[in-house]
């Protein structure tokens, strides 16, 4: 079937923030979210949009659960209301649906954003289900799937994430699932990707001190080249494809006598995890234990990519967002990813203007031919490439994009129309299989 989703545009996002304001001036908006502990993507999205909203003139409301990032939210000049939503009990949630039934009533909001799928239920029953069936308040939900399905359970309990008057998704990948496993919510997903800020991955901002030590704490001489796999340390991050295409990548370099590789592995784990023991005693059997190592994620993430020469992200299940991706380019570094998933929304490949390379996933031989030509560049071909793909994040990617594409979606939600510019339509296909 074909379906079309609204998406983010950047040309004319001066004139449209500047409708939006106008649009949003003196409403209160609510954004429920899973905790304001960590500051991950999510949490800066929360934080971005409360601060945005309280720029055009609303008032930003966040229920939730204490954490170490309110008083950054009320630094910004949002208020905190607090709301257990870490616990997706149904009693937990009956007592939330009654809290935010009265926080919309006393606060006047004009509109509930859920983050995730546990707030998403008690704001869904708040404000339409049986105890908020007249309250008239839209409600936007954020998809940033791919959630498990297995089972009618799990099904339905994902499927509140389709259920807003507009339902955003983190890529073109993602609205594509939500649209097949949920039909009927197709003509009210928006495509707002995750954005990043340019100038928090400017690598001439990057201290070259920082990066030499970074590259002394993986071992690595200073004529050795860098190969990283950045994030968790899980299987369908491809850890296993890239030792294998890395050990081609070894044969053939050393045929031809070309500078030595080091691979570093690099992320979180979970705790007792036997992945690490299994990816040690793979290195081991097929003769690389000495040019790689597996560590844990270091202090400051752009120092690492900038200490890399090439990075590789070969999942090997499809992402629905990709915003660590985007950070690689935004620092300018050779990027290889698998071709799926929001990874390919992200990279652009011949017969574009090339900011990267895209492999097939799973694919160990084509991913070590990515990674020879990555390393065989010539300076000048580097250095353009790299001016290409930050060039790209600015103009696709940016964390004001989102921003202003999310307080898009909200005007629509509460008005029935949004300005031109922030939500200009892009046609995708929706494949059935």
């Amino acid at each position: 079937m074909n379906a079309s989703f609204p998406t983010a545009a950047g040309t004319t996002i001066a004139s449209a923030e500047h409708a939006l304001h106008g649009m949003l001036a003196g409403r209160a908006i609510l954004q429920v979210v899973p905790d304001l502990d960590l500051a991950s993507g999510v949490e800066d999205d929360v934080l971005d949009v409360a601060g945005a909203l309280v720029a055009a003139g609303a008032r930003a409301i966040v229920a939730g659960p204490p954490g170490a990032l309110v008083g950054e939210l009320q630094a910004r000049g949002a208020e905190w209301l607090h709301l257990p939503t870490e616990d997706a009990g149904i009693s937990r949630t009956l007592a939330n649906v009654r809290r935010l039934r009265g926080i919309v009533k006393a606060e006047r909001v004009a509109l509930v954003h859920a983050r995730s799928r546990a707030p998403a239920w008690s704001a869904f029953l708040a404000t339409h289900g049986p105890l908020g069936r007249n309250l008239g308040v839209p409600l936007v939900t954020t998809y940033s799937g791919p959630y498990s399905e297995q089972g009618r359970l799990a099904r339905a309990y994902n499927g509140i994430m389709a259920k807003g008057e507009a339902v955003i998704a983190s890529s073109h990948f993602a609205a594509a699932l939500l649209a097949r496993r949920h039909p009927d919510a197709a003509d009210r997903i928006c495509v707002v990707p995750r954005g990043v800020e340019p100038d928090e991955f400017d690598p001439e901002s990057v201290p070259l001190l920082r990066i030499a030590r970074q590259r002394h704490a993986w071992d690595a001489r200073a004529e050795e080249r860098i190969v990283l796999l950045p994030g968790r340390l899980a299987p369908w991050k491809g850890h296993l494809v890239l030792i294998e295409a890395f050990r081609r990548l070894m044969v053939r370099l050393d045929e031809v006598g070309a500078a030595p590789v080091r691979l570093v592995m690099a992320g979180e784990a979970k705790p007792g995890a036997h992945y690490l023991q299994h990816l040690a005693r793979r290195l081991e059997a097929v003769g690389l234990a000495e040019q790689a190592v597996v560590t844990e994620a270091p202090e400051h993430w752009p120092a690492a990519l900038m200490a890399a020469d090439v990075v590789a992200m070969p999942s090997t299940e499809p992402e629905a967002f990709a915003r660590s991706a985007l950070e690689v380019l935004a620092l300018g570094r050779p990027l290889i990813v698998s071709d799926h998933g929001a990874l390919r929304e992200v990279v652009r490949v011949p017969p574009e203007a090339a900011t990267g390379w895209r492999v097939p996933p799973g694919d160990p031989a084509a991913l070590a031919r990515a990674l020879h030509q990555a390393l065989e560049q010539s300076t000048e071909e580097r250095e353009a490439m790299a001016r290409r793909a930050r060039r790209d994040v600015e103009m696709r990617f940016s964390r004001r994009h989102e921003v202003a594409a999310t307080l898009s979606a909200y005007a629509r939600a509460v008005t029935g129309t949004a300005p031109a510019g922030v939500a200009a339509v892009a046609r995708i296909q929706v494949l059935d299989g």
